[in-house]
């Protein structure tokens, strides 16, 4: 796979995991929102807990990234754990903070997970 499928300009592209990662996602709002129907959830609801799984998971994917790949290099500048061109995110970080996000949505609105 190539890393980068169209470059902009030096700091912004269409990277190949980024539009893998966003694709799961829509697949995953897609499949969702198909079952919400079918189960009679509100769709508000619904909106909100993709709203926080999306906010949780670029949170983990980075801070994940943060502290187990390059601690010592954002210890040294921590602005550059905002420098989201530079890459570095890993995708188990946010799918651990993804499951949390849902489990405490679905007890605080009487889901069943």
């Amino acid at each position: 796979m190539y890393p980068k499928l169209i470059e902009f300009t030096e700091h912004i592209g269409l990277h190949s995991y980024g539009l893998m990662l966003a694709l799961g996602f829509f697949i995953g709002i897609y499949l969702a929102t198909k079952r919400a129907i079918q189960e009679n959830i509100d769709s508000n609801q619904l909106t909100q807990l993709v709203f926080y799984i999306f906010i949780f998971s670029i949170i983990g994917y980075r801070l994940l990234h943060v502290v187990a790949e390059d601690l010592p290099k954002y210890l040294k500048d921590p602005l550059a754990i905002f420098y989201f061109w530079n890459g570095g995110f890993a995708y188990y970080g946010g799918f651990l903070f993804a499951i949390p996000t849902v489990l405490i949505f679905c007890k605080k609105n009487k889901w069943n997970f």
